[in-house]
């Protein structure tokens, strides 16, 4: 049909939609093809995004407690405006160019708005333009304009200013991230590996990454070439606003966590995870005093503020507006395959999937060597679902990180060995303390910080201050379960402010708080707003030590001195360079070819997708163990939600390695990964034997696709369709599972195909002896290509036949590969008789049947609704 009417269809709107430019004309002869079901008119009501109409948003700013926004950062709004590509207008519509519509409609505009409270970017590469104002009304103006062209499909409000998502940090505390004493002994600590960052600065003085015979690599313009390239830890640093990092920075400190490494005892204990590996970053925070600019790029966020001046900002962020290129292009080009991000924007919840989150989907997809990272948010207070923070945490091809809680020993280690209780007395005791932060609190009811203002009342101006606080709290008679009932976050509080030792070691006696795998409970949840699975996994996110920033330049006298260097944080921030720490151990477990032996072989070296990646990261993870959720209304333990459920909080699990990578001399399990590609219609069956006695009970498969970005316009993300089918055959007994089932779950209603995700995992915890499992990847349906690559990760205790089926497949039970029931036998039958029908010339009844057809089997699809989920009802979907 793309030959006979001249347009181009790759403008793909699930399901079996694609939108396209045509004349009146056209429209009818298009309407007269077999293989069309029907033509829509694409009105102006259906290209605004979440937040325009009867629901309309305000535009506005993050709260500054849920993502430590700046409250004297001025507000900037802005409005993203997608066109249609030159190819996905018809021929007969395209004797005036694109770009001259484009500059015809802009030059309309300039003319009739303030001129100086308007700046623009166009976004060639992507076919935006992206608008930034002080003045809101502006930017409603201009979405109703835009509206109106007939080559505008997309309009929505966006976020140019993004914020940490830290959630509360401190010194002297500490906590480890991964198990990685076998990593290291075998050499995976990331080497020859990049991570980029893109964060507030790093602190390139920090014992982390001090290089005292090497200078940092500062570009200040992405074109530059780096003046040094021996830089022990810094591969590039583009000061896109400045180089340097504020007081206790998130930057520096996220980076650590990925990828910092101290040169000596004590301080290497608090290594980051790929210790081996280097940093590209780009600093898009201000700590300037008098502001920041950037006019050395386009899209560079400060044109249009005043004087195009960036203000100075502890917990904001400068994102460019073509991410895709200045952001993961720099980190790209540098080398960079893993890229990692903690910033967020509490504004733009249950955005939806948006510009933003194609643009991101369509990157991995065009670079499909390069995973990318994204923190989940610090939202998990907010009652509900669906408190992932921004279109960036709705991708598909990214991994979002949520939070898990730090276990008990990191728990004691922190608050018996590294805390100075003298100190936090002191301060505790100080006039300014008590004047002014008890006068902040002393109104909010039962406020957690009451306790600590009543603490400095009577320890202020002591003699001893650390005897006077354990006087004060009379015998710790505030700590106890009692005074706390169930929630985390006061008792966290409570440690971090309290002056007296035996008090804090009295509260660690207590139950419940302090079992390792719980949900951090700030950490936001899922799902995505079309009911995919979010956040992808969860890793430690609180109390996690690493590289402060602004302690002076790495002495050995200074390097000598833990509390000098390293601080605790928590918030989502810290997990996800966790994970992207271990993204790049994986990179290298590859690279260095310990696959398939569990140790380093040159001559099995396999240069690893983003989907291979992810698929090992998503196979390692396992179901948190204890408390699903401490909140303020109660624990909520895991037998309280259902599988479906636990998936929207933890995703697929906490993320361990040691589950799926096959290290030699330490796994009892086997690694088998395959990476094929798949057409619709066709299958690959691999098939699994299991002994009758094992090392490994464990299975677990995993499949992971890189998808093409979805339109804007859609109700549903997934645009290219696989399914994970798994067949287990115990003696003569046939059972059958499908991806992201549970496993446990006797209820076979339960058992159905996904049709949102791009990643399907199966786990079971104790795989059947003696049995024969058939492993099914399905292609059910690819549009944009002929074939979809894929990654597939089986960590298993059996034996893998060395031969892959590659077979057609038609729409049933997985358990025809093993015997054909009566039933399959009539469907097919039925088939049968009508291809016999269609052969005898009655095509265009064929058509039609065939037609209809599909067209029942998609609608089920678009209806599907995720368990106790209800997707918000919008106009985005044809």
């Amino acid at each position: 049909m793309q030959n006979q009417f001249a347009i181009t269809l790759e403008h793909y709107i699930p399901q079996n939609a694609f939108l396209v430019v045509i004349s009146d004309e056209m429209v009818t002869k298009i309407m007269a093809a077999d293989s069309v079901f029907r033509v829509i008119p694409f009105t102006k009501g259906l290209k605004f995004g979440t937040g325009f109409g009867e629901a309309k948003m305000p535009w506005g700013k993050a709260k500054a407690e849920d993502n430590n926004e700046d409250p004297d950062a001025s507000p900037l709004y802005q409005l993203t405006v997608s066109w249609m590509k030159p190819s996905e207008i018809s021929e007969a519509k395209r004797s005036i160019p694109l770009q001259t519509h484009q500059r015809m409609w802009l030059n309309a505009l300039e003319s009739s708005v303030d001129a100086q409270k308007l700046h623009y970017d166009i976004l060639e590469s992507s076919h935006r333009m992206v608008f930034t104002s002080t003045d809101e009304n502006i930017l409603d103006r201009i979405a109703a304009e835009a509206a109106e062209h007939s080559y505008v499909y997309w309009v929505e409000k966006t976020e140019q200013l993004v914020h940490t998502e830290l959630k509360f940090s401190r010194p002297m505390t500490s906590t480890g991230t991964l198990d990685d004493s076998d990593f290291i002994s075998l050499g995976l600590t990331g080497k020859n590996q990049v991570i980029g960052v893109t964060d507030s600065g790093v602190d390139t003085n920090s014992c982390f990454f001090y290089d005292a015979d090497n200078a940092v690599p500062f570009i200040d313009a992405m074109s530059d070439e780096e003046p040094n390239k021996s830089h022990r830890k810094i591969q590039s640093y583009w000061s896109l606003l400045d180089n340097v990092d504020l007081d206790h920075g998130h930057g520096t400190h996220v980076s650590s966590i990925a990828l910092g490494k101290a040169q000596s005892d004590p301080l290497s204990e608090f290594n980051g995870v790929a210790s081996d590996a280097k940093l590209v970053f780009l600093d898009v925070g201000c700590n300037t005093p008098g502001g920041c600019t950037c006019h050395n790029i386009e899209g560079c966020p400060c044109r249009s503020r005043i004087n195009g001046t960036c203000p100075q900002s502890a917990g904001s962020m400068y994102i460019p507006s073509d991410f895709s290129k200045h952001v993961l292009g720099y980190h790209h080009s540098r080398g960079g395959r893993v890229s990692s991000f903690s910033f967020g924007s509490a504004s733009s919840i249950m955005s939806g999937y948006s510009s933003s989150s194609a643009e991101i989907d369509n990157y991995v997809y065009n670079n499909p060597d390069h995973l990318i990272l994204f923190s989940a948010g610090n939202s998990g207070s907010i009652n509900g679902y669906s408190t992932t923070t921004g279109p960036t945490k709705e991708t598909k091809n990214t991994i979002i990180v949520g939070a898990e809680t730090a276990p008990y020993e990191s728990w004691t280690d922190i608050y018996t060995q590294r805390v100075d209780y003298e100190e936090i007395a002191l301060v505790t005791s100080n006039e300014w303390y008590v004047t002014n932060y008890c006068g902040l609190y002393q109104y909010v009811p039962n406020h957690n910080e009451s306790v600590s203002c009543a603490v400095a009342k009577e320890v202020a101006f002591a003699d001893n201050p650390s005897a006077a606080c354990c006087d004060a709290l009379d015998s710790c008679r505030i700590s106890t379960q009692e005074y706390f009932g169930t929630s985390l976050e006061r008792v966290e509080n409570y440690l971090d402010r309290t002056c007296c030792m035996t008090c804090v070691e009295k509260l660690l006696e207590i139950s419940p708080w302090w079992r390792k795998g719980s949900l951090a409970s700030f950490s936001s949840v899922g799902p995505t707003i079309d009911g995919r699975i979010k956040p992808d996994l969860v890793t430690i996110g609180n109390r996690v030590q690493a590289g402060d920033a602004n302690t002076g330049t790495c002495t050995s006298q200074k390097a000598a001195d833990v509390n000098q260097n390293v601080r605790a944080s928590q918030g989502t921030s810290m997990a996800a360079p966790t994970a992207a720490g271990a993204a790049a151990v994986v990179r290298q477990y590859f690279e260095d070819g310990f696959y398939p032996s569990g140790k380093a072989n040159s001559d099995n070296k396999i240069a690893p997708s983003a989907a291979l990646v992810k698929a090992v990261l998503i196979d390692s993870t396992r179901p948190l163990q204890d408390f699903l959720r401490v909140t303020t209304n109660g624990v909520v333990t895991p037998g309280e939600m259902s599988f479906q459920q636990r998936k929207y909080h933890e995703g697929h699990g906490s993320l361990n390695l040691k589950n799926t990578l096959q290290l030699d001399g330490v796994s009892k399990h086997k690694l088998f990964v395959s990476t094929r590609s798949l057409a619709t219609g066709k299958q690959h069956v691999y098939t699994l034997r299991i002994p009758d006695s094992p090392t490994h009970n464990e299975l677990s498969v995993t499949l992971v696709w890189t998808d093409p970005g979805a339109s804007e316009t859609a109700s549903f993300a997934l645009v290219n369709d696989l399914d994970l089918l798994v067949g287990a055959n115990d003696n003569g007994k046939i059972t059958e599972w499908r991806g992201n089932c549970d496993t446990d779950e006797e209820d076979s209603s339960a058992n159905v195909v996904d049709r949102s995700n791009n990643v399907e995992k199966i786990t079971f915890t104790k795989a059947v002896p003696g049995a024969t499992y058939k492993i099914f990847i399905r292609g059910d349906h690819v549009v944009t290509k002929e074939e979809q690559e894929y990654a597939l990760v089986i960590s298993h205790g059996g034996q893998m036949d060395s031969e892959v089926e590659v077979s057609e497949f038609i729409q049933s039970p997985v358990t025809s590969i093993f015997q054909l029931n009566s039933g399959i036998f009539l469907f097919t039958l039925v088939i049968l008789l009508l291809l016999v029908v269609c052969m005898l010339s009655v095509l265009n009844v064929c058509s039609w049947i065939l037609v209809c057809l599909f067209s029942r089997k998609e609608g089920r699809a678009l209806v599907q609704k995720p368990e106790l989920y209800k997707p918000f009802t919008d106009e985005r979907g044809l």
